[in-house]
C-alpha cells in the first residue's frame, strides 16, 4: 500500500483524542474511529463531503457519535427488554481493531474486528461472535458487516448502517424540537443533515 494512504493515529484537532484511521486513496477520502468502527468523514477524489457530523459531537470514550455512518449491532435503537442500555447496541461503542488495510486498485480496504469480551457476554447480548466490517473508501463508500457465531447455540441479532448524509437542504432530520433536545446536537444544525 501507498505511504499515508490510510494511518492510525490519536485526534488532536477534537476534544478526547480518541484514536482514528484516516484515509487519502486515489479515488476518495475517509476517517473512521476506533471507537464503533464510526466512518465519520467520507469524500469522492475532489468531491465536497459526501456524509454529516455534528459540531457538537463529545468525540469522548464511551459517548456516542452524532453523524456520519454509526454501525448498530446488535439491536437497532432501544433494547426493549432493557432500554437503559445503549441505543443501537454495544458495537457502537466498543473499541473495533483494525484488522487489515490494503489497495484494491485504487480503491483502500479496512477491515474492522469486533469479538465478544467478558464484559459483552454479561450484557443483554450474552453471545460469542466474530464481527468483520469491511469499509471500502474509493469513488464510492462501500460498507459490510459479516458477524459470525463461534458459540453452541443460535443467535438472532439486529444490524444497521444508520447514514447521516450532508445535503444543502432539509428531507429528513430531527426538526427543531427534537434537535434541541438533544445534548450532541446544535439547535440549528438540523438545517444541513439528512438521516437514511
Amino acid at each position: 500500500m501507498r505511504p499515508g494512504a490510510a494511518r492510525i493515529c490519536h485526534d488532536r484537532y477534537r476534544r478526547g483524542g480518541l484514536p482514528v484511521v484516516r484515509v487519502d486513496g486515489a479515488a476518495g477520502a475517509a476517517e473512521v474511529y476506533l471507537q464503533g468502527a464510526h466512518v465519520t468523514g467520507y469524500a469522492p477524489a475532489g468531491q465536497p463531503p459526501v456524509l454529516w457530523m455534528s459540531a457538537f459531537s463529545e468525540y469522548a470514550a464511551g459517548r456516542p457519535l452524532r453523524g456520519g455512518v454509526p454501525l448498530c449491532f446488535p439491536w437497532f435503537g432501544p433494547l426493549a427488554e432493557d432500554p437503559t442500555l445503549p441505543a443501537h447496541g454495544f458495537a457502537r461503542l466498543a473499541d473495533w481493531q483494525l484488522a487489515e488495510a490494503h489497495e484494491c486498485g485504487d480503491d483502500i480496504v479496512l477491515v474492522f474486528r469486533l469479538t465478544d469480551t467478558e464484559q459483552t457476554r454479561s450484557s443483554a447480548w450474552p453471545h460469542r461472535f466474530e464481527a468483520d466490517y469491511t469499509v471500502t473508501v474509493g469513488a464510492r463508500l462501500g460498507l459490510s458487516l459479516r458477524v459470525r457465531n463461534v458459540g453452541a447455540g443460535p443467535v438472532s441479532f439486529a444490524e444497521g448502517f444508520h447514514t447521516y448524509l450532508s445535503v444543502p437542504r432539509v428531507l429528513w432530520n430531527p426538526w427543531t424540537e427534537k434537535a434541541a433536545a438533544m445534548p450532541d446536537f446544535g439547535d440549528a444544525e438540523w438545517t444541513g443533515m439528512l438521516c437514511v
